[in-house]
């Protein structure tokens, strides 16, 4: 299928929309779930079975990583948007304190396992999928984020 653009302009376009990315873009905290190593002084221990004799230690070593993301707050109770890809047929509710984020790819790979995100000293965690945007291919994701507290 013919294009009005060529392959050179979609890639300037799509790189303007990664510059306005990093430009805006501010750093928040990903937290996935702890490792769990399991440390034992006895030869004859099995994992599957935990069968351990001798001495276990349990080690948790949380994981988490900086990822760059553009933030809004959606700071008026009960504030209604309108969702531009159903010509604003839908209309969705925001509560207090809840956050919309817009990663790029590089971010989603990592934030789509992550279970609590740390924003402005605040923890969060996801009330939504994933949505994928970008201008010729999903470069960008967005999801909504309620405070733990």
């Amino acid at each position: 299928m013919p294009s009005y653009l060529n392959s050179s302009q979609k890639e300037a376009l799509e790189s303007v929309m990664q510059n306005m990315h990093d430009t805006f873009a501010r750093t928040i905290f990903a937290y996935k779930d702890s490792k769990k190593i399991i440390v034992s002084t006895d030869v004859n221990f099995n994992f599957l079975y935990n069968n351990v004799k001798g001495v276990k230690q349990e080690i948790r070593k949380t994981q988490f990583k900086t990822i760059s993301a553009r933030v809004m707050y959606m700071d008026k109770q009960n504030e209604v948007s309108f969702d531009s890809e159903v010509n604003s047929t839908i209309k969705l509710h925001h509560d207090i304190g809840e956050i919309r984020i817009k990663l790029d790819s590089e971010g989603h790979e990592y934030f789509k396992d992550a279970k609590r995100v740390e924003i402005d000293g605040r923890l969060m965690f996801k009330v939504t999928d994933v949505k994928r945007h970008g201008l010729f291919r999903p470069k960008f994701f967005t999801y909504y984020l309620r405070p733990t507290d």
